[in-house]
């Protein structure tokens, strides 16, 4: 049922079922009731029935009352909206259990009533109605295997015992943990029917494969399990869930489908059984192959240990309980010490390891009669697994050596590249000042060949504008033979001469050796010259004003 607003959202719907209550009628004859303010306009009221509810026709039990059925609609006043709007809201925020089909109800030493149903378990505290659920979700921070609860008991330590279709659940309450119980812990199954405690504090617990005896210890997580089935005398596998009762003499009664079971605890066999090894298998070679080769005796009990190779390390024990009460109701437990660190189920009488590393194993095996009493001390065959020659610590001091000698090698290879480096490098250095040194000496060649070409181009020049300003032709006077020979210096210097054949026919000669050589005394000739030629000139001057 659903109401909706014009709009099409929903204003009010109904839960689902386990929100809901029975007034009478069938079971899926629920009631739910809800207060909401409506605001004036249309509305959309939906309702689905199924045939068992039609009008007039019901094929399931009836409700006493026509009103228990259907859609009922009032109008409330404001006082009685704000009655009854409190009521409700407070409901609904309350805790309710999850189960409607309750298979048990159990009031624990602290006055809590714990109730079992198919929903999950549901803890109440009557005094306050406050209800706390226990459901396979972890929200409230501890979950049960299984919501299907059929029953509910407390041991003498204040634990909570809680029978399931999926495991048997321990709740301990001071350490607010649950644990699980299954057939790999010693159940015959997990599908548990009912709860009963003995006088002595032992926990019997009926399921679809028979009953079991659950002897609990407060100093152990794992109790000891003993499973009864119809070779013991039940009437059957099978047993119903919940029934079970204690009557005041201390009889536990459990009912099955072909009758039930009453019988009272008494004491049990505690006689241990012998353990001993029926077979012993190294790299697929039995026992009887062995002998001689491995193993110095062939009663297989009387070996206090295996030495062997590091490629003999697939091993296989075979073991046995021997226990002749009840044998089938034997059992065995198996572990290697390096390997295992639980107990392993030896049903199967063989414990296969492979690909063993090299080292030191103890293999255990324990085993229990019929009654559920497991020996004290286990048997054991110590294993020495040796390591291969290139495996051991000797050979490791050896890698070792190689390794450190490894390094020094390279450490020296290294030095010795780098001298070798460094010496090709010095002679490269030196090669590439070597190189440095002829290209200097090159360049430097070169300067002074410009510098003495130069030098010999101004030479030239010097030589030249000194040849330049001789005379080219001797004075002819008559009674007079003069004659000249000149040769300039190879670095030309600043000699000269020169005549002069004034108006009155004196003849002057000019000698000069100017300081230096090259272009500055080829400049100072040229000077000295232009001033001659100058006066020479103003002595012809003079002379024709004299004349004149």
């Amino acid at each position: 049922m659903a109401l909706e607003s014009a709009e099409g959202e929903t204003l009010w719907t109904m839960k689902e079922l386990e929100e809901t209550f029975k007034a009478s009628g069938a079971i899926k004859n629920r009631h739910q009731i809800g207060i909401i303010k409506l605001q004036k306009g249309r509305y959309k009221l939906s309702f689905i029935t199924d045939d068992s509810h039609s009008v007039d026709s019901y094929n399931q039990v009836a409700p006493q009352d026509s009103l228990y059925w259907g859609v009922e609609l009032y109008a409330l006043s404001e006082d009685e909206y704000s009655k009854y709007y409190p009521v409700l809201t407070e409901d609904e925020n309350q805790t309710y259990m999850l189960g409607t089909n309750v298979m048990s109800l159990f009031e624990s030493s602290d006055n809590k009533i714990w109730a079992a149903t198919l929903g999950g378990l549901s803890e109440i505290d009557p005094e306050t109605m406050l209800i706390k659920n226990y459901t396979t979700s972890e929200d409230s921070g501890l979950s049960i295997s299984n919501v299907s609860v059929h029953d509910v008991c407390e041991d003498n330590f204040g634990n909570i015992w809680i029978a399931t279709e999926d495991g048997l659940n321990k709740f301990d309450r001071a350490k607010n943990e649950i644990l699980v119980f299954r057939e790999k812990d010693g159940l015959p199954s997990s599908n548990l029917r009912a709860l009963l405690l003995d006088d002595d504090g032992n926990l019997w617990v009926s399921s679809i494969k028979g009953i079991s005896k659950v002897e609990i210890s407060d100093s152990s997580k794992t109790p000891i399990f003993i499973n009864y089935d119809v070779r013991d005398g039940l009437q059957g596998y099978t047993f119903i869930g919940n029934a079970a009762i204690k009557d005041s003499d201390g009889k536990l009664y459990f009912s099955g489908p072909d009758g039930f079971n009453a019988f009272k605890p008494g004491t049990t066999d505690k006689s241990l059984p012998k353990i001993v090894f029926t077979n012993l298998s190294v790299s697929n070679k039995s026992a009887d192959n062995l002998y001689n080769d491995l193993l110095e005796t062939k009663d297989l009990n009387e070996i206090p240990e295996l030495n062997l190779a590091y490629n003999q390390n697939d091993i296989s024990f075979e073991f046995s309980s021997v226990h002749f009460a009840r044998p089938d109701k034997n059992r065995l437990q198996y572990k290697m010490e390096g390997i295992d660190e639980e107990w392993h189920d030896g049903s199967r009488r063989i414990a296969t390891y492979t690909n063993l590393d090299p080292g030191d194993y103890v293999f255990k095996v324990r085993g229990s009669n019929g009654d559920g009493f497991w020996t004290e001390e286990p048997k054991t065959i110590n294993v020495s697994i040796t390591p291969a020659w290139w495996n051991n610590t000797y050979a490791y001091i050896g890698y070792g050596l190689i390794f450190f000698g490894f390094l020094f090698g390279v450490r020296k290879f290294e030095m010795e590249r780098r001298s070798k480096m460094s010496e090709y490098k010095q002679s490269e250095l030196r090669a590439e000042a070597a190189e440095l040194k002829a290209k200097a000496a090159e360049a430097e060649r070169k300067l002074l060949e410009a510098e003495n070409e130069r030098k010999s181009q101004e030479l030239e020049e010097a030589r030249s504008l000194q040849l330049s300003m001789l005379p080219k032709e001797l004075p002819q006077l008559p009674n007079l033979d003069i004659a000249v020979y000149m040769k300039t210096a190879t670095e030309v210097g600043g000699d000269y001469y020169d005549f002069h054949v004034g108006i009155d026919g004196v003849l002057t000669v000019v000698l000069g050796d100017a300081t230096g050589h090259g272009m500055k005394a080829g400049t100072m000739v040229t000077t000295t010259k232009s001033l001659f030629n100058v006066l020479g000139t103003k002595s012809k001057y003079y002379s024709r004003r004299f004349t004149k």
